[in-house]
């Protein structure tokens, strides 16, 4: 799916960027995606500014219609950084619902075709990166591994509803091993960092027209550039997730979250011509075992089914660590 295909098909309203005289030619694009993020925005933002790098890169910011002053924040920042800050304008018109729930995808798609960077970074308005190296070090990896399409690092989880600051621990333990060299078996096997510490290569990146409906983007994204790629993973903290209260799995009715779930993976097994049958199979047991704990948000049975899913998504991963 291209540019123009894209708009024919989700573009109602034509969407606004705001002046800017950023370079046409920037080594890296770094993708931010926000709406009502008004508390959060300022240090998504600051965090990519403070950047140390000695290549050039840009920001696209997608500003989702916002109704809480996100958007009069991104205006500010778009004037007071016009050589870096390309900021663009949506409408709610435009949004694409995905399970039944507005989404930010349009936006997010937007932001992919209108990329002029090699290499795409990734970080939502509500995350924020720590390491001021970040990119530098992520760039330095990949120009000399071109077998390696995705770099990505550690991250810490803030629980906004506390402040509590937490280390994201990670289930697939060959992230540890080899150097941090992975494929994406090891992904789809049990998952690892989060889309704000990604870096790709833009060149390997060409956007299915099932991209648009799907449950959960960041993992699309790894399937797509990793199909014929190795993983980097960076032993060191880059960024900050940052967790919600009534996150997705708290909202979302447990029919849509595992159909929406059973339908991505089943897609990826298309994607990558069965190669990694096993693995999706296994997932998407997973994942209709854990709508159940959505089903039944309190109680012994939610424990049961949570104690469950966890105990056999630990052995799944062990056992394909094992024997892939």
């Amino acid at each position: 799916m291209n540019f123009q295909e894209f708009k024919k098909e989700y573009q109602k309203v034509p969407v606004e960027e705001f002046p800017s005289n950023v370079p046409d030619s920037p080594k890296v694009s770094v993708l931010v995606q926000t709406y009502n993020h008004a508390p959060y925005i300022r240090q998504c933002l600051d965090g990519i500014l403070m950047q140390e790098t000695d290549f050039d890169f840009e920001i696209l910011l997608g500003e989702d219609a916002s109704t809480d002053g996100t958007r009069e924040i991104c205006i500010e920042y778009a004037q007071e950084h016009p050589d870096k800050i390309r900021l663009f304008l949506h409408s709610r018109e435009n949004n694409i619902s995905i399970n039944g729930r507005p989404s930010g995808r349009f936006n997010f798609c937007n932001n992919l075709f209108e990329a002029n960077g090699e290499y795409i970074a990734f970080c939502e308005g509500d995350d924020y990166w720590i390491d001021e190296f970040k990119l530098q070090k992520q760039m330095d990896f990949l120009e000399k591994n071109p077998s390696f399409n995705l770099s990505v690092g550690r991250l810490k989880k803030k629980y906004q509803s506390t402040g509590e600051l937490t280390e994201k621990r990670e289930l697939n333990n060959k992230v540890f091993r080899k150097e941090g060299v992975l494929d994406l078996g090891d992904y789809l096997t049990a998952g690892f960092s989060q889309l704000s510490t990604f870096v790709i290569r833009r060149n390997v990146l060409s956007i299915p027209e099932w991209f648009s409906a799907a449950a959960t983007g960041d993992q699309a994204i790894v399937v797509i550039v990793s199909k014929n790629g190795k993983i980097k993973y960076h032993n060191q903290y880059f960024s900050v997730y940052r967790v919600h209260d009534g996150g997705v799995t708290s909202a979302v009715d447990y029919r849509k979250f595992r159909k929406g779930n059973v339908a991505l993976f089943r897609q990826f097994n298309r994607y990558t011509n069965g190669k990694y049958s096993a693995i999706i199979a296994y997932r998407i047991f997973l994942f209709k075992l854990f709508s159940l704990t959505i089903k039944y948000n309190t109680g012994a049975r939610n424990l049961f089914f949570r104690v469950l899913y966890y105990g056999l998504f630990k052995a799944g991963v062990i056992w394909f660590n094992l024997f892939r």
